[in-house]
């Protein structure tokens, strides 16, 4: 279970975060996970090695981003336009949400790896923090603190 507290701000107008060229938001956490060749669906296989010369064979096979921002609605889940099927994105809060105010969040990651991509992860590769307000022309302000994993008390396998 991956627990955080962030709060932002000054966010960024809401925008269609499934979307490229649309997609800005306050903050997001991205949380990817080594490659996985058993795993893998046949397109991920093919294209490994193209992910591998470019950028390197520690670079992630899949991630899920948990965004604050954006047009659709809390729990929202879709496939990354960037990652396709080997990304997913999460609005986990949306808009202008408490702005101003340290909000905690807990979330089963391995549970959420299960619903999107059908298996448990091996573990945990990274934990990446980020902003996006390119697209709009804006700027906006937001901070995380306190991340940390913690075992699930009854995880179901």
């Amino acid at each position: 279970v991956l627990t955080w507290e962030w709060m932002i701000d000054r966010p960024p107008p809401q925008s269609d975060l499934f979307e490229k060229g649309k997609d800005d938001r306050a903050i997001a956490l991205y949380v990817s996970f080594p490659y996985d060749a058993d795993a893998a669906s046949l397109a991920e296989k093919l294209f490994r090695p193209f992910v591998e010369i470019f950028r390197g064979k520690d670079t992630p096979g899949r991630v899920i981003s948990y965004i604050w921002g954006g047009t659709g609605r809390r729990g929202d889940l879709q496939e990354s336009p960037y990652l396709g099927a080997a990304g997913a994105l999460k609005i986990v809060r949306n808009g202008n949400d408490r702005v101003g105010a340290w909000v905690m969040e807990r979330i089963d990651v391995v549970d959420d790896y299960r619903k999107i991509f059908g298996s448990v992860p091996t573990f945990v590769s990274h934990v990446l923090i980020s902003s996006d307000s390119d697209d709009l022309g804006v700027s906006g302000a937001a901070s995380v603190r306190r991340i940390s994993f913690e075992a699930a008390s009854a995880r179901k396998l």
